[in-house]
This record gives structure tokens, C-alpha cells and sequence, in this order.
């Protein structure tokens, strides 16, 4: 017997909202409404600014200076090259989610315009960085933030990346408008991807992975920066986990990164998506996570996992329920001699639910 999923209402809340990723659109703004969006995000951001150019060098004033001038007069709103939205696109995306509005204005420029300047924000060498004037202040108010761009010297595309932050957001926007279903924008999209694939770093091919969803693309961009050298790519590989469809390769990036498999990998890879989180498991953290998603699968394998957190807190609910639906999955476990250190647990549950 295979491992199949089966999703349970809750399994499904959790998947729809960790694919929403709370990304608002803006795709039925008037371009008037667009521009105020944009003004008052602007507003909000400036004083930001304005206090992070004591910290920046020259070159790092100028550069924030003249995105902050573009977006303030309406420059950047005719006809700027991919540089110069790149720049205010990272000067927006330095702090927060807020920079959904211009992200929308540049998709109506055109979405090979979009992606030109996702990929000039995460390779360039103007980078969007923050502080906070207390670093005690972890959970300072935005009067203590400072933001600005400062430039760098790459030395490693995973430094560009992580410090991109607007450029990732833009790539989980356009995802989200491609998953609505306008065919002619996916194509577009596709088309000239397909034609700046061999010519981009890795760090922009994860991008346009993450912008497409497309797994083919993701397995391609893990493997090539899983071959990196330095290692520095784990804010890549996070995002990249969710995407591909080869369990090893999503093995083999989540355990390059921080992020944790969720609900969404269950929907890529079926009831190959065990074996993650399986991994997962062995790392010794906390398993409320990964067994809540494994809830919504049915296997022997999954039952194998469940078994060492039978009657055991706070996992022994957990573990209850999938039972309770899958009743015929602990029988089996009785031949399992694996899962022998667990025998007492195990018949304890089977007492619990009066399984004979």
C-alpha cells in the first residue's frame, strides 16, 4: 500500500492560506487609484529613508536619494529603465510587504518589463538594507526604523538575495496573478523567461521559478544552487522547497535552509512528500508542524512516523485523530516490528479507541 493523500478541512484551510501568502492585488485599481496606492506607501516609507542616509556612504545617499526623487515626482513613472525601478523596488520591499502597488504599475508596463527589473534588483549591487536605531528594539516602532540602499560588491548570490527582498516579493506577486488564469499573461511571461534562461545568474533563474510556479523550472534552479560554492543560498533554496517536484531535491534544500515543509509540499509531491517530512522529523524539532500535515496523508509510511508520538504530549492528539480516521493503519502497525520500542503506547491507543 502506497501513501495517498487525503485532505482533511483543516489540511485544506491551511494549504489555501499558505499559497496566499496574505498578498493583496491590485489588478482592478484605475491607474489613479494605482498612483495613490503608491503615494501613500511613499509617505509612509520616506521618513524610513530620510533617517537611514546618515548611516549610507555617498554613493548609497545618491542612489536612495534619486529612487526616493523618482518616486516622489513621477519620474519613475515614464518610462524608467529596469535600474532605475530595480532601485526603488528594493527601496520599497527593504521593509515589509508594501511594495504590492509598484509591483502592479510595473506588471502594467508589461510583464517582460517585470521580470527584466526583478532581475536587475536581485543581481544588481544597490542593495536594500535596514536598521534599527536601538538594537534592543526588536520589536520597534516604525518612528526607530532607518532604510536605504547601499551599494556592495557581490560575493555571493545568496547575499544579493536575501538583502532583495522587494525582488521576491514581486515574484510572489506575479505568481499570484498567473495562478488567476490569464493565459495570455502566463505566455508572455513563459516566453521570455524561456528566452533569458541560459543568460541569467542562478539567483534570478530561482526568481523566475518562484514567478512562474513552475516545477521544471524550480528543479533545474535547485540543482544549480545546490552546486554553489560558497553555500550561501538559503533563502533561495526556502522558497525553491515548495516548488519542486523531486522529493530528494526538496529534501536536500530544506535541510540547506531554515524554512520547514508545510502543507504545500504535500500538494507538489503526493505521498512522496513522506520522505520530507520524515527528514524533517529526524532533525528533533518540535513535531507539532510536520505531523499536522502529515495528517492529511494515509500510508504505512506516515503511520510509521506517527508511532513514536502515540500517548505522548503534545503530540498525543495529534496522533489520536489520525487514528480515530485511519483505525486500520495502527492494526497494521502491529507487524511492524520497527515500531517495537512503541508497543506499549501503541496498545494503549488501540484501548483508547477501542480498536480490537
Amino acid at each position: 500500500m502506497v501513501d495517498q493523500v487525503v485532505w482533511t478541512a483543516g489540511g485544506r484551510e491551511a494549504l489555501a492560506r499558505e499559497q496566499r501568502r496574505n498578498i493583496f492585488l491590485y489588478r482592478d485599481r484605475a491607474i489613479e487609484e494605482l498612483a495613490a496606492d503608491i503615494a501613500g506607501v511613499v509617505g509612509r516609507l520616506r521618513p524610513m529613508w530620510q533617517r537611514g542616509l546618515d548611516s549610507a556612504s555617498a554613493d548609497a545617499r545618491a542612489l536612495t536619494m534619486a529612487a526616493d526623487a523618482g518616486l516622489d515626482t513621477g519620474a519613475l513613472f515614464d518610462g524608467p529603465t529596469a535600474e532605475e525601478a530595480a532601485h526603488a523596488l528594493l527601496l520599497l520591499g527593504a521593509h515589509g510587504d508594501r511594495s504590492a502597488p509598484f509591483v502592479e504599475y510595473l506588471l502594467r508596463c508589461g510583464v517582460d518589463f517585470l521580470l527584466e527589473t526583478m532581475a536587475a534588483a536581485i543581481e544588481t549591487a544597490a542593495l536594500g538594507r535596514r536598521s534599527l536605531s536601538s538594537v534592543s528594539a526588536i520589536h520597534a516602532a516604525e518612528d526607530d526604523l532607518a532604510v536605504w540602499l547601499e551599494p556592495v560588491s557581490p560575493f555571493g548570490e545568496g547575499v544579493c538575495w536575501e538583502l532583495g527582498g522587494g525582488a521576491l516579493r514581486a515574484a510572489h506577486y506575479l505568481a499570484h496573478v498567473l495562478a488567476g488564469g490569464d493565459a495570455e499573461l502566463a505566455a508572455e511571461a513563459r516566453a521570455f523567461v524561456e528566452m533569458r534562461w541560459n543568460h541569467v545568474t542562478n539567483a534570478t533563474r530561482a526568481l523566475y521559478a518562484i514567478a512562474l510556479d513552475d516545477a521544471a523550472l524550480a528543479n533545474e534552479a535547485t540543482r544549480d544552487v545546490l552546486a554553489e560554492r560558497p553555500r550561501s543560498a538559503s533563502v533561495q533554496l526556502a522558497e525553491l522547497a515548495y516548488i519542486v517536484d523531486d522529493s530528494a531535491l526538496a529534501r536536500r534544500a530544506f535541510a540547506r535552509t531554515y524554512a520547514r515543509p508545510d502543507h504545500r509540499v504535500i500538494a507538489r509531491l503526493g505521498g512522496n512528500a513522506v520522505g520530507v517530512f520524515a527528514a524533517e522529523l529526524a532533525k528533533g524539532h518540535d513535531a507539532t508542524g510536520a505531523l499536522t500535515c502529515l495528517s492529511n496523508l494515509r500510508g504505512p509510511r506516515v503511520a510509521r512516523l506517527f508511532a513514536p508520538y502515540a500517548e505522548t504530549r503534545p503530540y498525543a492528539v495529534l496522533v489520536h485523530n489520525y487514528f480515530a480516521d485511519a483505525p486500520d493503519q495502527l492494526r497494521r502497525l502491529r507487524r511492524v516490528s520497527a515500531v517495537d520500542p512503541h508497543r506499549a503506547k501503541l496498545a494503549a491507543l488501540e484501548a483508547r479507541l477501542g480498536i480490537a
